[in-house]
């Protein structure tokens, strides 16, 4: 009896430390993302089971994209996608998280609230759902997006972008 415990227990311990090992990120570690250096993100993700899904490069005075995806085995089952903005320009770098699962998204929420953020503004535009929170040094725009027959899409999905407050007085609010 002993002997049938023993594989049964490595299974369970295999399947535990995958769940601990390859993670979806917390906002702690998303804000953390956002003051690395370029080598350390892609360090950083890909010791948690990121894999890299697109880079595009652009002109210095702009910014270059590095985006991963998270629990890619499938296209159509990512369960989110990590944007980190970098430029040699710009000293401030951001991040954009899009999701794909409810929980996380309202995980998320509830972080940025715990953060103290508060709700600044909120409007359907386009017909999306466009909410940002303002906090001490940076603000979150989240976007919530329908299911779309037009362009394949079948579940709502959110993205949440991240900026200084000085970045989004200078470049995103529209007021």
């Amino acid at each position: 009896m002993k002997f049938l415990n023993q594989p049964l227990l490595f299974i369970m311990l295999l399947l535990i430390s995958d769940k601990i090992l390859g993670q979806n990120l917390t906002l702690s570690q998303i804000l953390e993302i956002k003051k690395m250096d370029l080598g350390n993100v892609e360090e950083f993700l890909s010791a948690r089971n990121w894999d890299i899904y697109n880079i595009q490069e652009v002109e210095p005075k702009d910014y270059s994209t590095l985006t991963f995806s998270y629990n890619s085995k499938k296209a159509e089952e990512v369960e989110s996608y990590l944007t980190y903005y970098h430029s040699v320009y710009y000293i401030n770098k951001r991040i954009e998280i899009q999701l794909h699962n409810k929980t996380k998204y309202n995980e998320y929420i509830n972080s940025i609230k715990g953060y103290r953020c508060k709700l600044i503004n909120s409007k359907v535009k386009q017909g999306e759902i466009i909410k940002v929170y303002r906090g001490a040094t940076t603000t979150f725009i989240v976007r919530t997006i329908p299911p779309s027959a037009e362009e394949g899409q079948e579940t709502v999905f959110w993205i949440i972008f991240i900026v200084s407050n000085v970045e989004y007085d200078n470049f995103f609010n529209e007021e």
